[in-house]
């Protein structure tokens, strides 16, 4: 042992490492733990290198040696912490800063690293707590400060984040973390412009830094600057991958960004809202490979598979997906989950894990007040109030509402252009408020000044959905209706809009909220629809002169490979047949070329269906023989388009609100035998009515006639429905009851 050559040696290491020179530091911190094996220092300082160079396995090992050599050193203790925090390991990580603490009470950094922890946790109020210790202690510790404003962010308290940022960055102008994270609370506060130019300045400090590029193509999809924003997000998976290179080639490396895990997540997500799937599954990949049980991960990479319809090793994701929702972890989203799973079980757990995942606490806005207004006032809460499902399906149900008795609004999320849709839904409501640019309380807190009776949402978890409003319990009763086919898991969702066939008395359970059962079917439907007075050509469509055409036009992630094996083989079956499908793009079309090649079908005998303006979509339909229904994820508004076109839809029927929406429609037109029990049985069954044209011709004669008498396509007799649900919701509400089961009887209708 040579001491002096250890003590020299450390001195140096010091000083290199106070100057940045991390290899050299390190070379000198090695020389001298060979000098003096058992140096506490030299292996507590290696270890906050190798923490800072993100080999944090290896820093914990030398920080424990450290403290197992002298147990009373408050610092290594929390410099332990904050490894253990960089590896996600926050309850030991609270251990070690609580052992510093017991050491030395007054201990600036063990309070800031317990923020950390606490913040990682979803505790921010706690977190708070800490936080504001390490800055008594310490008013200049400008990490703490920055930490401090997101944990004010967390707790919505904006104003309060933007002032402790101000203040990290007057101690530290150059501080790029605090200049991010002070852009990010800008965006939740709707200021997108001046996000963005927080956001610049950090690049320009930081220009490598992946979380900043993707915080300007955030603020600049806000701006509606898409090509701009488009590139941001490109710029930013560019320096995520050389960032995360090193790592994947040695893993025990670690991260050398602190929240470039979060950053390929939230890029890979805006790249997949901007079309671009193949870049979304490039950055969802590297998330998987860097970190593979980060939240979301798993089911964010099978999302853009099946968007690509890439279906590389299909069960493996899925199992992984599903197994991975049963051990409690944030696996999915809700939504994505559906086209994954058709467990009610399993869909309701990850929608509390969701839930849970986005609630804050926060005070209630409405707390058991009445009101008793002349006319019930429904709030209709949505971003799609433009060309889009919903509102194809809900416009002619919001003309028709009974303006005696309810006063109906809108709350616009989203300023667009207008557009048919758009224009015909908005003005259908009594007052539309656009809040786009209002933050989430104050979308709430409007509502509550409006003393709205009943908030509807629209969304549910789909799109840029606005589940978090709902968290502030604007209004008496608050509605999931027509966005989300399956449960929100959210307390303050009260009630779920359904019908017999769809949600099955007996699976209640696994709905968090009381089922309200509409006598005919859970969808809205509208007859006024317009549709384009050209009716194609087969010709014109692409399509076989002559031929039986299976046709599917349902979004590419709600087709697997299962599916896909059955309607290759009914197309080999069916002689001069073809298989009419949507394909988004040439990559698309590439992937089931190969993937119909596989199953030995010639290319030509898939014809690929572009999108079109909505009347001009509707008038190709009847060009199909028959629409091939998708499971576990049912069409919705695709299979009720279909058969207002005299298009049948054959489905198979699963478990889950999502497995059963087409299965309800077809029940309420009185046609059974397009409902199959199993995917047999449904390859039987378009089996059957492909090689039989008489008895589709009549199935065709039966769906034409039921449509223009039966209840489905009646709006009127759906739209008294809706408003005995209404009624019923707010009686309860008044009289201090809590949401129940609710059965509605069916309307007796004024004769013709």
């Amino acid at each position: 042992m040579d001491t002096n050559l250890a003590k020299s040696s450390l001195e140096r290491a010091v000083a290199w490492h106070s100057a940045g020179r991390l290899p050299d530091a390190e070379s000198a911190y090695q020389q001298a733990l060979r000098a003096q094996p058992n140096h506490p220092d030299a292996l507590h300082l290696l270890g906050v290198l190798h923490t800072q160079t993100g080999r944090r396995e290896s820093s914990i090992e030398l920080l424990a040696a450290s403290l197992a050599i002298n147990s009373v050193q408050p610092v290594v203790h929390a410099n332990l912490g904050n490894a253990l925090v960089a590896l996600k390991r926050y309850e030991s990580a609270l251990a070690s800063f609580d052992r510093c603490l017991a050491l030395s009470p007054h201990n600036a950094l063990a309070h800031y690293g317990r923020g950390n922890a606490l913040l990682a946790l979803r505790e921010p109020t706690l977190a708070l707590e800490n936080l504001e210790r390490a800055i008594a202690v310490a008013p200049n510790f400008a990490e703490a400060l920055n930490t401090r404003g997101s944990a004010l962010t967390k707790l919505k308290r904006y104003e309060e984040a933007l002032a402790s940022y101000d203040r990290a960055l007057s101690i530290k102008p150059n501080h790029v973390s605090a200049l991010i994270n002070r852009a990010m609370t800008l965006l939740d506060m709707r200021n997108a412009a001046t996000a963005l130019r927080d956001f610049l300045q950090a690049i320009a400090l930081a220009p490598t830094s992946a979380e900043a590029h993707c915080g300007a193509g955030a603020a600049l999809l806000k701006l509606k600057r898409k090509d701009e924003a488009q590139k941001s997000y490109e710029n930013a998976l560019m320096h995520a991958l050389k960032s995360t290179d090193q790592t994947v080639r040695n893993p025990a490396e670690g991260l050398s960004e602190p929240n470039i895990s979060d950053t390929l997540l939230t890029c890979g997500i805006a790249l997949a809202v901007l079309n671009n799937y193949q870049m979304a599954l490039t950055s969802f990949r590297r998330l998987k490979q860097i970190d593979p049980d980060h939240d979301y991960a798993s089911g964010a990479c099978l999302h853009a598979q099946l968007q690509l319809r890439d279906w590389t090793d299909y069960g493996q994701p899925v199992r992984e997906v599903i197994e991975s929702i049963e051990r409690g972890r944030n696996a999915d989203y809700p939504f994505s989950f559906i086209s994954v799973c058709d467990s009610p079980r399993h869909q309701l757990a990850c929608a509390r894990q969701y839930a849970q995942q986005i609630r804050v606490a926060v005070e209630r806005l409405w707390n058991g007040e009445k009101y008793f207004h002349d006319r019930i006032r429904v709030a209709y809460v949505s971003a799609e109030f433009l060309d889009h499902a919903i509102s194809y399906l809900i416009a002619e149900q919001l003309e028709r509402h009974d303006r005696s008795r309810f006063e109906v609004v809108a709350i616009s999320l989203r300023n667009e252009p207008a557009s048919p849709t758009g224009r015909r839904v908005k003005a259908a409501f009594e007052q539309v408020y656009e809040v786009g640019e209002r933050t989430d309380l104050e979308i709430a807190q409007l509502m509550r000044e409006l003393e709205i009776d009943i908030a509807v949402d629209l969304m549910g978890y789909t799109g840029a959905h606005c589940a978090t409003i709902f968290n502030y319990r604007p209004a008496p009763v608050q509605i999931s209706f027509l966005g989300l086919p399956a449960t929100t898991g959210a307390p303050e969702i009260d009630y779920l809009i359904a019908d017999r066939f769809l949600v099955p008395e007996d699976t209640q359970v696994h709905y968090s909220e009381s089922v309200v059962y509409m006598p005919d079917c859970f969808q809205v439907s509208d007859n006024r629809k317009i549709i384009a007075a050209k009716v194609p050509t087969r010709m014109e469509m692409g399509l076989p002169k002559s031929g039986f055409v299976f046709c599917s036009f349902h979004s590419s992630y709600k087709v697997n490979p299962p599916l896909f094996d059955i309607w290759c083989r009914l197309v080999h079956a069916v002689a001069n047949s073809v298989l009419w499908i949507l394909a988004a793009d040439p990559l698309n079309e590439g992937h089931l070329i190969r993937e119909a090649r596989a199953r030995g079908l010639e290319p030509q005998r898939l014809i690929f269906a572009r999108s079109l303006p909505y009347p001009e979509h509707l008038a190709r339909l009847p060009l199909a023989d028959i629409c091939l229904d998708t499971l576990p994820f049912n069409g919705g508004a695709t299979t009720s388009d279909a058969l207002w076109m005299g298009l049948p839809v054959l489905t198979c029927v699963g478990k889950s609100f999502a497995a059963r929406m087409s299965g309800s429609l077809l029940h309420a037109l009185d046609l059974p035998e397009l409902v199959t029990a199993n995917l047999i049985e449904y390859e039987e069954r378009a089996l059957q009515f492909a090689q039989d044209p008489v008895k589709l011709a009549q199935l065709r004669s039966t769906l034409a006639r039921n449509a223009k008498k039966g209840p489905l396509f009646d709006t009127d007799r759906y739209r008294r429905h809706l408003e005995a649900a209404y009624v019923a919701m707010v009686q309860r509400s008044q009289q201090n009851l809590p949401p129940t089961s609710i059965h509605i009887a069916p309307a007796q209708m004024p004769p013709h």
